[in-house]
């Protein structure tokens, strides 16, 4: 009843930017309504109660559990053992100042689940709703069984690419309601802090403290070092495609990850009863279907997934650790002094490098297939590729991918969004940014905006599309220049049959404001200073993989930092490192602090 009254006080007493947001959304879902479809035989459908069908159909079944079972895979690396200080933490009971911080870490007006209230709603009603509130989350962490009155999900379902036709190209994005996204959001802050001790440093996806550029740096060295191997050993790199990750991942997997990393009673009963006693169903057009209940998955949208789903694919990173220790698994070494890397993980995208061999590949599948076999994972042989070594003849590729069923490649294409090259970069490997530019200013006439508003559209446009690639690639400067045209035409409002007068010089146009400047920068000066911090955490001897991967590539003497020398055959990356290194060098001073860490000898 509270909730009721609450919504019923919301509707009357709303403001004007309320009233305003719920009308922006109804006008979107209007415009973005599906029509057509095509079936599993490839015809349209375009009936709207056969559409309804077709993708409800697709949905229950997608969640319903596969009766396929396979025995418990136990190995020598498991999970490191949490200590006892910090088992009492994730045990110990919840307080009211976890709930209110949980609740005002929210996005305020983010689309709502079933119940209809955003998190705004709590927030701007604490004083009415927070003891409630409060009191509901701590009976859910004594009698997990509650969740299940607010475990309900509306699915929407997001496109994958530009023109979809299939049901399985979209993004089923679940709409939870936000009471029970403050219980997720709890345990989730409760685990967090704990998430990077217990991943291996293969992994970098939701891990605090790991960013997804280090899984870049470290792909992109690999993939170099095998363009330039000329030894016997050749090696192949396997870029596995997992279809519908989340989707298809078993309850019974999760709860016995749950349990091997040894979590507190209470937090494990929490956690399952959130992923299980959950109903969900398809929103069509803005209209709710029948509900059903999910047999497996986990939901893309509720706080905790992200987390759950990095400790679930960990497994497999002992599994394959397991065979390494054992001497089956034959990784790919970097440099002298480099380390062993057998995989590769963001989330679901997953990278295997191994000898190409027959009895590596027999080994890389038969651990794939336990993996899948164990946790409900399917894996995509069509969209599955594999790449090899320069080294590698043309006869053991067409072996090891006849015992594979993958896909041969001549090149990854791109990862986790940047292009995985191997070779210095060319304008067209990064045509994509510039049309991507163009594509996102197309829909706006210079002309019909002021000049501050032209300014902003490109401070939160031009400058935001590249620095993304820029954070682990020097871009081509013709492509630079390319993309500084598009900014400048654009400030100054011309078009394609007609040039403005450009009435400033765009070196004081991109001084900051406080030296007379707009504030727009520079993108060759962007890129530079994104390498230089690469740059510097290879100077400061961070303990990461992609620093270890550059130092034992590259260290050519006793004292990286004295001999930072290029050679012809380097990485084009870290060519452009050592090239900035003595603007690292000028810049260096020491910071003194306590002086307990400063040897004076």
């Amino acid at each position: 009843m509270l909730f009721q009254r609450s919504r019923a006080k919301w509707l009357i007493d709303g403001d004007r930017n309320t009233r305003y947001y719920h009308l922006k959304v109804v006008t979107r879902r209007r415009r973005n309504n599906i029509l057509m479809l095509r079936d599993e035989e490839g015809q349209w459908i375009d009936d709207t109660s056969r559409l309804k069908g077709m993708v409800n159909d697709f949905y229950k079944k997608l969640f319903t559990k596969d009766h396929v079972s396979s025995e418990w895979i136990s190995t020598n690396i498991t999970y490191p053992t949490l200590d006892g200080e910090i088992m009492g933490k994730l045990a110990s009971p919840i307080d009211d100042e976890e709930v209110k911080r949980a609740m005002f870490n929210m996005s305020p007006w983010k689309a709502p689940g079933l119940d209809g209230f955003p998190a705004g709603l709590f927030q701007q009603s604490w004083d009415i709703v927070g003891r409630s509130t409060c009191d509901f989350v701590k009976d859910v962490w004594i009698n997990p069984s509650r969740i299940a009155e607010v475990n309900q999900t509306d699915i929407c379902l997001i496109p994958k690419i530009n023109n979809p036709e299939f049901v399985n190209q979209f993004r089923p994005i679940s709409l939870c309601n936000t009471i029970y996204k403050v219980v997720s959001k709890v345990v989730v802050e409760r685990l967090k802090e704990y998430i990077p001790c217990l991943v291996s440093p293969f992994q970098t996806g939701f891990v605090p403290g790991r960013s997804i550029h280090e899984n870049i740096v470290v792909a992109q060295e690999l993939v170099h070092s095998m363009n330039k191997m000329t030894g016997k050993k050749g090696y192949f790199v396997i870029k596995v495609d997992l279809a519908k990750a989340y989707d298809m991942i078993s309850w019974d997997f999760i709860s016995r990850i749950l349990s091997e990393i040894n979590f507190p009673e209470a937090l494990i009963n929490v956690i399952i009863h959130s992923v299980t006693n959950v109903e969900s169903n398809v929103k069509w057009n803005g209209a709710r279907e029948d509900y059903f209940r999910p047999q497996r998955g986990i939901r893309q949208g509720e706080p905790i997934s992200p987390y759950l789903f990095v400790l679930c694919m960990d497994k497999l990173s002992h599994m394959i650790l397991h065979e390494v220790n054992q001497g089956k698994w034959k990784s790919i070494k970097v440099g002298r002094r480099g380390p062993e890397v057998s995989h590769l993980m963001f989330a679901d995208d997953l990278l295997l490098f191994g000898e190409a061999t027959e009895i590596q590949m027999q080994c890389a599948t038969h651990i794939l297939h336990q993996f899948c076999m164990l946790s409900g994972q399917r894996i995509s042989n069509e969209k599955t590729n594999m790449f090899f070594s320069k080294n590698v003849s043309r006869g053991m590729r067409e072996v090891l991918v006849q015992l594979s069923r993958f896909r041969k490649t001549h090149s990854l294409g791109k990862y986790l969004g940047v292009p995985l090259l191997g070779r210095a970069p060319r304008k067209e490997d990064f045509q994509y940014i510039i049309d991507q530019l163009n594509s996102k200013l197309a829909g706006w006439k210079a002309n019909h905006l002021s000049f501050a508003g032209r300014v902003t559209l490109v401070k939160s446009v031009i400058e935001a599309v590249p620095i993304y690639p820029m954070m682990t690639t020097y871009i081509p400067k013709r492509c630079i220049d390319e993309m500084q045209r598009i900014q400048r035409s654009f400030v100054w409002g011309d078009t394609d049959t007609t040039r403005r007068h450009h009435a400033i010089s765009w070196d004081i146009v991109t001084q900051p404001k406080c030296y007379g400047g707009l504030g727009l920068r520079k993108l060759d000066i962007m890129n530079k200073a994104c390498i230089m911090k690469l740059c510097w955490g290879v100077f400061s001897v961070e303990k990461s993989l992609w620093s270890e991967i550059l130092r034992g590539k590259y260290q050519r003497n006793c004292d990286l930092i004295v001999g930072m020398i290029a050679r012809n055959s380097d990485s084009s990356l870290w060519k452009n490192m050592v090239k900035f290194w003595p603007d690292i060098i000028t810049n260096c001073f020491w910071s003194i602090g306590n002086g307990q860490n400063i040897d004076a000898w």
